[in-house]
């Protein structure tokens, strides 16, 4: 069993590659009972899920906390975009202890940081390495590997065991700095469609953030046909990006 969190594809579409990889079943978390499963020693438990601040997102600690894995084979595949931290660490030792954990870099979806800026080149580039490294973690995953293999960045304990866990407990999911461009909404209530929190209805056309809080996936923001939702002032002009698998004649 798979099973992943994703908010604009890659988590998602390394879950659904892998499930088909390894015959497999790659369940989303959104909707999904984390108690109604059951695994014996012949199986294999995995997590995949995009990194946020050097940890893995709370929805998905919060469901790996409640799923029995017994003495299945764990193993987690976070996606990242630049450096790993201790997430995989901070994940076994809090959610669910894990046998292996393997990562894989991928484009970031948050241009919302002056610190973080992606273009459609540099993501170009992430894609095109993250095909070989996939075929790498589905090796490791079949031969049932242990051991964390994964890009860790500098002072990486700091980063997860520190900045992490704050941005965990601090107010960073509040949905007040989202907000839409009028003239450039459509009205077609994809952002509400797509949003694994709940948190967007659609009113008058136009959607409205009805919870204080929600997951930051920036699946709104990236999914936005028109790109015409923002979060805070620096996405404005930002790229966007959407996982539409490995063929990078689709981007």
């Amino acid at each position: 069993m798979i099973f992943y969190f994703s908010g604009t594809g890659n988590s998602a579409g390394i879950a659904r590659l892998l499930a088909q990889r390894l015959g497999d079943q790659a369940v989303n978390i959104i909707g999904a009972d984390p108690e109604a499963y059951t695994f014996s020693e012949q199986d294999s438990v995995g997590f995949v899920f995009p990194i946020y601040a050097y940890v893995a997102p709370a929805v998905m600690l919060d469901f790996a906390k409640k799923v029995s894995c017994g003495k299945a084979y764990t193993y987690a595949i976070p996606t990242f975009s630049n450096a790993a931290g201790c997430t995989l660490e901070h994940f076994s030792q809090t959610a669910c202890h894990l046998d292996g954990g393997f990562g894989i870099k991928m484009p970031d979806n948050m241009p919302v940081f002056d610190k973080i800026v992606e273009t459609r080149e540099t993501a170009m580039e992430k894609l095109k390495a993250a095909i070989p490294r996939f075929e790498q973690v589905a090796e490791k995953v079949k031969n049932r590997e242990t051991g964390f293999d994964i890009y860790y960045g500098p002072t990486p304990e700091a980063h997860t065991w520190e900045r992490g866990v704050k941005f965990l407990e601090a107010p960073y999911f509040k949905t007040t700095p989202y907000h839409v461009t009028a003239d450039k909404c459509i009205s077609c209530g994809v952002c509400a469609k797509v949003c694994p929190a709940d948190a967007i209805q659609m009113r008058e056309g136009k959607p409205v953030w009805v919870k204080e809080d929600c997951y930051i996936c920036m699946a709104c923001l990236n999914r936005c046909p028109t790109e015409a939702i923002e979060y805070g002032e620096f996405s404005k002009g930002q790229y966007r990006y959407l996982f539409k698998g490995f063929d990078l004649s689709k981007y």
